[in-house]
């Protein structure tokens, strides 16, 4: 009993030693992009960082806010000033590709200065529409 009873004892002080180089390490620098937008998992994961930030493992450098509806960024913000970080810079994107730009985009951005340019074809690549489109003779 005493035997089994050392050896618990010398694999937690192994446990423990080999945590201290972790423990030491410096936090990792993080800009985090989020899509704040209608759902919940940004918010978890922006609490999850600030928790990571208090702890000292991260370090949070700023924000950017990819969503275009215009209660994203403020949002963030106000998670960020939650958490006691309220000087967090927030940035937010300037150009757009959409092709929901061919329409009337006010529902989406309202009356801001973000430019919104139709996407000529998609960002991942060809897909099968657009390459039937290009091999067709004109």
């Amino acid at each position: 009993m005493r035997d089994r009873a050392k050896s618990y004892l010398a694999a937690a002080l192994l446990a423990c030693c080999a945590a201290l180089p972790a423990l030491a390490a410096e936090p990792v620098k993080i800009i985090f992009d989020t899509d704040m937008d209608s759902d919940c998992d940004d918010a978890a994961a922006l609490a999850l960082l600030h928790a990571l930030a208090d702890n000292g493992e991260a370090e949070i450098l700023a924000t950017m806010c990819s969503a275009t509806h215009p209660f994203s960024a403020p949002c963030t913000d106000a998670i960020n000033t939650y958490y006691g970080r309220p000087n967090l810079p927030i940035g937010v994107p300037k150009v757009m590709v959409s092709t929901m730009a061919s329409g009337d985009t006010r529902p989406y951005v309202g009356p801001s200065d973000i430019c919104m340019m139709y996407s000529v074809t998609d960002v991942q690549g060809i897909n099968p529409d657009t390459d039937e489109a290009d091999t067709r003779p004109t």
